[in-house]
């Protein structure tokens, strides 16, 4: 089963804002979906953390 691609996040001049926001499209996206590839899931690594986020975002 193919993904659609989420949409392009657009940069408007505050970093944090951007960042926050790709960090919730990759969260949904690649957490939340149970994504698999190969029938295998898909798990980043979310250890170490790193300002609140997986360490593999």
């Amino acid at each position: 089963m193919a993904m659609d691609l989420p949409d392009l996040v657009l940069f408007c001049g505050d970093w944090q804002a951007y960042e926050d926001r790709v960090y919730s499209v990759y969260f949904e996206t690649i957490i939340q979906s149970n994504l698999r590839f190969n029938n295998l899931p898909v798990r980043p690594r979310y250890t170490p953390e790193t300002k609140g986020k997986h360490f593999g975002f």
